[in-house]
């Protein structure tokens, strides 16, 4: 899995703070979502949008999680200095969505927004994504929801989701939340 460069990190860091979580939150509404029990971002960068779920949702368990060890520390700091103090159902780690280190059936909802196009080598190719999607798959308990998002390859995610028994709750031209049957 890549590493983002200076540029990316810096729009990332700047601007999805801004629109993610209200993204998020407003198709979860749609789809009339809630997210409960233990819930895992991958490549959650600074963290906003887990604190969001956080702060509506309350979910029993917050694992926030990226591959870039930096992007892991300054969200676990971010969220210190947002709560006071980093809640106990907070936990922060470096992980690489093609091999998760949970145990699986972990998560009743896995979130990933803006992740794949950096799990290829080029944002064009569609070769390390579907891995990337079978340890989501993986680590998500029977009726647990996938939500995604990015600006990539949303018909063949939703198309391996679809062919594995999911169902889609929700669905919009870069995003689309699933269900485990």
């Amino acid at each position: 899995m890549g590493s983002m460069n200076f540029l990316q990190k810096t729009l990332v860091n700047r601007f999805n703070p801004l629109r993610v979580p209200h993204q998020v939150l407003s198709l979860l509404k749609q789809a009339n979502v809630e997210v409960q029990g233990a819930y895992l971002e991958i490549g959650a960068g600074l963290g906003y949008t887990a604190s969001e779920i956080f702060d509506r949702y309350h979910p029993s368990r917050v694992v926030v999680t990226d591959f870039d060890p930096a992007q892991v520390e300054n969200a676990r700091k971010r969220a210190e200095h947002h709560y006071g103090e980093v809640p106990p159902e907070f936990e922060f780690q470096r992980e690489d969505v093609t091999q998760l280190s949970f145990d699986a059936a972990t998560f009743a909802f896995v979130l990933a927004t803006y992740v794949f196009q950096l799990v290829e080598n080029h944002w064009w190719q569609f070769a390390r994504t579907p891995r990337a999607i079978e340890e989501i798959q993986r680590v998500l308990k029977p009726k647990g929801v996938f939500f995604f998002m990015g600006p990539f390859h949303k018909n063949h995610v939703q198309e391996l989701f679809l062919s594995t028994g999911f169902t889609a709750l929700a669905s919009t031209r870069r995003a689309g939340i699933y269900q485990r049957g």
